[in-house]
This record gives C-alpha cells, sequence and structure tokens, in this order.
C-alpha cells in the first residue's frame, strides 16, 4: 500500500510540472500571438 501511494504521490506531482511546463509554454504562445495582432492592427 505505500509503494502504491509513493507512486501515485510521483505521478501526481509529475503531471502537475508537466501541466505547468504546458501552461507556460501556452501563455507564452498566447502573448506573442496577440502581440504580433496588435502589431498588424497598428500598421
Amino acid at each position: 500500500m505505500a509503494k502504491f501511494l509513493r507512486l501515485y504521490l510521483k505521478i501526481s506531482i509529475d503531471i502537475r510540472k508537466f501541466f505547468c511546463i504546458y501552461y507556460f509554454f501556452v501563455s507564452l504562445s498566447t502573448t506573442s500571438i496577440l502581440k504580433d495582432f496588435k502589431n498588424k492592427k497598428v500598421y
């Protein structure tokens, strides 16, 4: 049981890390797209 719990914690931490990185990249890409859109709108 303890082994299963440890494995579960490890997996949940990995998933959280993955989601943090994924969210970071998504926010970066959306901000860059918004900047490009604003620049195109200006010209």
